[in-house]
């Protein structure tokens, strides 16, 4: 799908002249404010290509906010409950008017990973066969794979038997220092606080390629043991982050239910790791950015820019090409590419509709057709009005 994109991109880019950007101000903070980020590769950009922003800069490009970015690529719960007693972020977090916590992914997925790498290993030396990453045993078709069918069936129990124990590993610690750390984040009374919660990176392996029944048992010998880990109704990561919005008024980004489904969009899959692609970086900091400014008491107004699409303080072919990949998975079946908040964003044709005028729930070509014509005015020199141009279109 990112592939799709970048050809996307590049083709309705192609003879088009810069932009010149609408003036951008999508937040607007008080610049005496400050947000806290404390946690993993979310507020890195852990493993994201060269150009590509992390949730962490889009907050900042967004908002007037004075960032302090404590994270680092695999913090995990430990490190985060660690890092409250260090005197510097206890300073930053006594002036913080907002404080995010993105932390749990590596107690659940670094044993898991780590295992499956033990288990490629044992596979290449057993049956003298290299696979990337353990996944292959599920999707790739057992041809490719040069063993038979019954062969890989089997293999598939035999190797995803360990990965499910290593998916328990952490899971109570986990939940213990998350507790922890929303105790120890109520002595900040006057700031909001947001978790990040935990996704499940197994959830869409199944939906690569039809499964054989056997396949499909393995599999869910490794997806439950993770789904219970991550399950908000049990003890567990998300189980902790859920007592903490009761236990303290903590708001949640709910990654778990956000990404269900579409895990291949949000995430690094086929390769087993707990860090985000630009996609899920976007859906993070923009839900985060919508918790923060429908907050009656949050010093964040918000006003709203339609048609960016990615993030970037421009309106161009480049969010055209997004809202065109997002309108052909929907067409597939797919539920699309957009977070609840980003959809306000590229659902042009619904501004200023009610819903019995049609087109309020929907981003299809028709939202990217205006971006186009809006880019092919501003590249011929004129010097269009967006939202004079879509009320036109209306």
């Amino acid at each position: 799908m990112k592939k799709m994109t970048k050809i996307l991109t590049a083709v309705l880019t192609a003879g088009m002249t810069a932009l010149t950007a609408i003036p951008f101000n999508v937040y607007a903070v008080e610049k005496n404010s400050s947000i806290v980020l404390l946690g993993d590769g979310v507020f890195t950009g852990a493993e994201l290509p060269e150009g590509e922003r992390s949730c962490a800069e889009i907050l900042d490009s967004m908002t007037d906010a004075e960032i302090h970015n404590f994270a680092s690529d695999s913090a995990t719960t430990a490190d985060v409950l660690a890092q409250l007693d260090d005197s510097a972020v206890q300073s930053a977090l006594s002036g913080a008017d907002v404080i995010i916590v993105s932390a749990g992914m590596h107690d659940i997925f670094d044993p898991y990973i780590e295992t499956a790498k033990e288990q490629l290993a044992k596979f290449e030396s057993d049956y003298n066969w290299h696979l990337e990453n353990i996944t292959e045993l599920f999707y790739m078709r057992p041809e490719d794979l040069g063993i038979d069918s019954d062969m890989v069936d089997a293999l598939a129990t035999e190797y995803t038997n360990p990965l499910a124990r290593a998916a328990r590993q952490n899971r109570n610690s986990a939940a213990e220092n998350l507790e922890n750390i929303g105790q120890k984040l109520s002595a900040y009374p006057n700031a909001k606080v947001i978790y990040v919660n935990c996704f499940n990176i197994m959830d869409t392996l199944g939906n690569i390629s039809e499964l054989s029944a056997k396949r499909q048992d393995s599999y869910n010998v490794v997806k439950r043991p993770v789904s219970s880990c991550l399950n908000s109704d049990k003890v567990n990561v998300n189980g902790a982050i859920r007592n903490n919005a009761t236990n303290y008024g903590s708001i949640i980004i709910d990654t778990f239910s956000g990404f269900e489904g579409m895990a291949y969009e949000y995430s690094c899959l086929p390769i087993l790791t707990p860090n985000l692609s630009s996609a899920g970086h976007e859906w993070i900091a923009l839900e985060i950015l919508s918790a923060i400014g429908e907050d009656e008491n949050s010093k964040v107004s918000e006003t709203l820019k339609v048609g960016d699409a990615n993030c970037d303080g421009n309106i161009d072919a480049a969010d055209a090409a997004k809202l065109l990949v997002h309108s052909a998975n929907n067409g597939g079946g797919g539920v699309g590419y957009f977070g609840s908040y980003a959809q306000k964003i590229g659902n042009i044709t619904a501004i200023g509709k009610t819903s019995s005028e049609g087109d309020t729930d929907i981003i299809d070509a028709t939202d990217a057709a205006l971006i186009l014509q809006y880019a092919a005015l501003q590249g011929s020199g004129q010097n269009a009005d967006f939202a004079e141009l879509v009320k036109q279109a209306g």
